[in-house]
């Protein structure tokens, strides 16, 4: 995955893109490692008895946490 970010720096340094073309280029790796690879954050974890999972918020926290 860091290859692939790494590609798209390349790019960016090359090319000089603007900043939403850099967004861009940085979510699609991101995207299809989660969802054609299933690497996701499912869970933040499990404190005694309470298990903070993320439902429906998988896509865009995993993706923002890859980001920063």
């Amino acid at each position: 995955m860091a290859f692939l970010i790494s590609i798209v720096g390349l790019i960016y340094d090359k090319f000089d893109l603007n900043v939403g073309g850099k967004l861009s280029l940085q979510i699609m790796p991101i995207f299809y490692l989660v969802v054609f690879q299933n690497l996701a954050l499912n869970q933040l974890g499990d404190y005694h008895y309470l298990k903070l999972e993320l439902g429906a918020f998988v896509l865009p926290f995993t993706l923002i946490c890859v980001m920063f």
